[in-house]
């Protein structure tokens, strides 16, 4: 779920238009937030995603 990025040349090879905020999104479980997006370096694409969390000490 949610709004990524899209990419023609990776819906074509893969049949979705963003492979790694995706793959991020889904790793960090159901309450993550997207906190950095797609980004490429050295031919290398990353997204990263952190799962919202809390403690609570009574």
């Amino acid at each position: 779920e949610g709004e990524f990025s899209h990419s023609e040349r990776v819906f074509e090879e893969v049949g979705v238009g963003n492979v790694c905020d995706r793959a991020a999104m889904c790793s960090a479980g159901r309450n993550a937030e997207l906190i950095v997006k797609k980004t490429v370096l050295h031919g290398v694409t990353v997204g990263i995603a952190q799962e919202k969390w809390s403690v609570v000490f009574e």
